[in-house]
This record gives C-alpha cells, sequence and structure tokens, in this order.
C-alpha cells in the first residue's frame, strides 16, 4: 500500500483474509506430521504476525516492508517445496505429473511473487513520486524474475502438454492465450 493512509480499511481487511488463511493452513501442517515442515511454518507465522504488527502499527516504513515482505514470501515458498517432497510431488515418476506439478506448485508461486514484488516497488514509487536509480535496478531485477519464472512455467506447461493429448486438448488453447498475452 506504500504508506497510502487511504487504503487502510482495505490492508485491515486482507490482513484478516490472511491470518485465517494461515490460520487453516497451520492445521493443515499440523496433521502432517514433518517436524521440518512445521518448524519452517512456525517460522514463517512468527514472522507474518510480527510484520502485521509493524504494518499495522505503522512502525515500519513503506520501503521496509519490501524486503521484510519478501522474506517472509521465501520461508511460504521453502514450506511449500518441503511439502512437495513430503507428498512425493517433487518426484512424481509420471513425466506429465511431474512437469505439471513443478509448473502450478513450484514455478506459478515463484512468478507470483516476482509479480507481487513488482507491484509493491511499483506502488512505492508511485506514491512517492520518485525513483532513485538504485530503484530502477531493483525493479530491473524483479522484471527479470517475473520473465524467468514466467518462462520456466511456460516450459514446464509445454512440456506437460506435449506428453499428454487429453491434456494438449484441455490446455493448449489456454496456454496459447495466456502466451499471446504476454508477449
Amino acid at each position: 500500500l506504500a504508506g497510502n493512509a487511504g487504503m487502510e480499511a482495505q490492508r485491515a481487511a486482507k490482513q484478516a483474509e490472511v491470518d485465517k488463511a494461515v490460520e487453516a493452513f497451520g492445521a493443515i501442517v499440523g496433521s502432517m506430521g514433518n517436524a521440518k515442515i512445521a518448524a519452517g511454518w512456525d517460522s514463517a507465522v512468527r514472522n507474518w504476525q510480527a510484520l502485521a504488527q509493524s504494518v499495522a502499527g505503522r512502525s515500519i516504513s513503506a520501503r521496509e516492508t519490501i524486503p521484510r515482505h519478501t522474506g517472509l514470501i521465501a520461508e511460504h515458498l521453502a514450506s511449500l517445496d518441503l511439502a512437495l517432497d513430503h507428498y512425493g510431488l517433487s518426484l512424481d515418476p509420471d513425466s506429465v505429473g511431474y512437469f505439471l506439478v513443478m509448473a502450478v506448485m513450484a514455478d506459478q508461486p515463484k512468478l507470483l511473487e516476482a509479480l507481487g514484488q513488482a507491484r509493491g516497488r511499483g506502488s512505492l514509487y508511485l506514491t512517492q513520486k520518485t525513483i532513485a536509480a538504485d530503484d530502477r535496478t531493483a525493479m530491473s531485477s524483479v522484471i527479470g524474475l517475473v520473465e524467468l519464472h514466467y518462462s520456466n512455467m511456460t516450459r514446464n506447461i509445454g512440456k506437460a502438454i506435449a506428453g499428454d493429448a487429453t491434456l494438449k486438448a484441455a490446455l493448449g488453447s489456454m496456454a496459447q492465450d495466456s502466451a499471446a498475452l504476454v508477449t
């Protein structure tokens, strides 16, 4: 929200929504019986609560929230990666299943995070009505991550589609339409 006080109600509503999702996923993590995943999740929850409290109390600047959000999402992505291992999805012996899992559960979350970083940085720069040279460099890096993760995701979807005619019939045109929107 980049320090925009007019967005406080939306921020509070989004925080409540995230708090509910964190609680719900915490129950799932607890049922997994995996100490490593639970420890990573517990750390992420503590970091989320600290960040949410800092933002709600306005004790952190908009600029300071970017690396904290980024670190928090990195913890969540690490937990997701461990969950993929726990359920055997990262080692799916069926190539079509493997490529779909990688596209949807590995590449897409990273793409969404990079897009979120771009949105956050863009909002900050627009609200502040300025962008320093190092901020331009940081934004260029984030855009590079968007391009990388999008490329990885579409490549894995393409591999899955190439290996399954039924999947190609179901997703082929959607994948092509999506690619056309980006290029």
